[in-house]
């Protein structure tokens, strides 16, 4: 039940298409760098709220 916030700046290059995206979200262990597991078993979250890629 911890909520681990951060802030990031992501960057595409410009062969990028515009348009909406939906980013996948995983923890990894940073001693292995083992992805880490979700209760559900998956091993990532699509965040619910789109980017937006614009030129």
């Amino acid at each position: 039940g911890e909520i681990i916030s951060d802030a990031f700046v992501l960057t595409t290059t410009l062969d990028v298409p515009p348009g909406e995206y939906v980013l996948e979200v995983g923890m990894y262990d940073p001693a292995s760098g083992e992805r880490l597991c979700l209760p559900d078993g998956g091993d990532r979250i699509l965040l619910p709220t789109p980017i937006q890629v614009e030129m």
